[in-house]
């Protein structure tokens, strides 16, 4: 595929994502892969500026859809906002800024998951409520908006006012909902966001009330009319007038002040009872906003940082087996590198035969893998937009990898296994165990020494561990043991 070809199929395959993702509410990808086929398409976009097409996602905001609620016009565009993926992006944000010579400060506010929307107030009554759109026009939800408890009706002061927030839904309340719809035989909601967008944008406003959601808000529009000159300021006056805003925002006099902030909440945003997948990190003075400027999508005086991801899109290069100390077969996916959640991830497991049947999934596949905690990271889904029309599907090995012997399934069980008691692999994978955390948790024996130990007849039985020492002075001399 040539490089206009593929500028053509990102283009295509993105606006589709988008319109799942803002007019569905049910993507079909997750946000660090849409990320990261959107930056390829910026990229080459960048380098080849004849082949970009009118419709290119990169130039647009959100997504319209005709005829489904009565259209707002926005009268100050909704614009979203640059990603960052590192502490490096982070202080080039910054660099960019000090070169035109200016020095602010910064606030930074978690990221929520959940739909940006529009509060119009008159005399301080509230009187409209739009989605963001395409960030021109959106779509009037006033009616399902005054179902939100934590959003204002009526403020404390007569003001005539616009304020943004993301309207979301909780965690537990999620988890409540999604055991009523699977008691009524009712496919339960993905995720808070996906309960979220589907809830606002109900026909019957009395659905959206049964939701429950919430609502943070984190922007004035036209500040300066109130004699407000920073972002600290405009989320100050917010909350005097009665809005909900996200208590966890700070000042940040410094760019490292940010980053200790983003050092903090990349763990400690689990705690907590609603999404939040970044840190918005904006310009604080106002007055500076102007002069830092903008671009046809986004403001370049704020960026919205994503915290490392649990899920990522990467392609499966090669399927590997591994034999267990059970003697059971495990199916391992080869991937190309890739980060997830700070760590370089280039094996996954596969499970099993079943699951890989299952999900269809192939060599030469772009597969979506997760890690969470300790968990070994596991390809969870194949992504067919990318598939390779000569694929071939998975055939499952008849013989065991470390020993040939036949391998055995048996009734009602999912898993193969070598039944051969002397299996060199079964052994192995035996003396990797009993080194391992879940055994006796030996300190500096991982897989890697072991299998070099193994190999190398240090070691053929547990016993023989504790009786190294007759090695001491070859294992010295063995680069990286010594």
């Amino acid at each position: 595929m040539n490089i206009k070809e593929r500028i053509y199929q990102l283009t295509e395959i993105l606006n589709r994502y988008r319109y799942e993702y803002y007019v569905l509410d049910n993507p079909s990808i997750s946000d660090s892969e849409y990320d990261a086929l959107l930056r390829e398409l910026e990229k080459l976009e960048a380098a080849y500026p004849q082949y970009v097409l009118p419709n290119s996602p990169t130039k647009e905001v959100g997504y319209y859809q005709e005829n489904a609620f009565e259209k707002v016009v926005h009268q100050n565009s909704m614009l979203s906002l640059a990603n960052a993926f590192n502490h490096q992006e982070i202080l080039e944000f910054y660099e960019r800024i000090a070169k035109l010579g200016l020095k602010p400060s910064f606030v930074c506010e978690l990221k929520i998951d959940g739909i940006a929307s529009t509060a119009r107030y008159r005399n301080g009554i509230f009187i409209l409520g739009a989605t963001r759109g395409n960030g021109q026009v959106g779509e009037n939800i006033t009616p399902n908006m005054k179902t939100i408890k934590s959003l204002p009706k009526t403020l404390e002061e007569d003001y005539d006012l616009e304020v943004r927030g993301e309207v979301y839904m909780k965690k537990s309340v999620l988890e409540r909902i999604n055991d009523e719809r699977i008691m009524q035989n009712l496919e339960p909601f993905r995720n808070p966001r996906n309960a979220a967008g589907g809830s606002l944008r109900q026909l019957d406003p009395s659905i959206t009330a049964s939701r429950e959601l919430d609502i943070f808000n984190y922007t004035l529009v036209d500040p300066e009319k109130y004699q407000i000159k920073t972002q600290i300021d405009a989320l100050h006056f917010l909350e005097k007038l009665g809005f909900a805003t996200n208590p966890y925002y700070r000042y940040c006099p410094t760019i490292n002040d940010v980053l200790d902030y983003l050092e903090e909440w990349k763990d400690k945003r689990h705690e907590l009872d609603y999404e939040t997948d970044g840190v918005v990190i904006k310009v604080n003075e106002f007055e500076l906003y102007d002069k830092i400027g903008y671009t046809v999508k986004n403001p370049k005086w704020a960026i919205a940082y994503k915290f490392p991801a649990l899920e990522v899109a990467t392609k499966l290069l090669d399927i590997t087996f591994t034999v267990g100390r059970t003697g059971n077969i495990t199916p391992n996916a080869i991937l190309e590198p890739v980060m997830i959640a700070g760590t370089m991830v280039s094996k996954a497991t596969l499970n099993n035969e079943d699951f890989i049947k299952e999900r269809d999934i192939r060599i030469g596949d772009v597969v979506t893998v997760r890690k969470a905690g300790e968990i070994i990271p596991e390809v969870v889904g194949v992504n067919f937009d990318f598939r390779d029309p000569n694929s071939l599907p998975f055939q499952m090995i008849e013989n065991c990898p470390a020993c040939g012997e036949k391998l055995v399934r048996r009734e009602n069980e999912s898993l193969h296994y070598c039944v051969n008691e002397n299996c060199e692999g079964r052994i192995l994978a035996s003396l990797i165990y009993f080194c391992s955390r879940a055994g006796m948790d030996i300190e500096g024996l991982g897989e890697n020494l072991v299998t070099y130990l193994y190999e190398n007849n240090y070691v053929k039985e547990v016993t023989d561990f504790y009786h190294l020492y007759k090695y001491k002075d070859e294992l010295i001399a063995t680069p990286g043991l010594g």
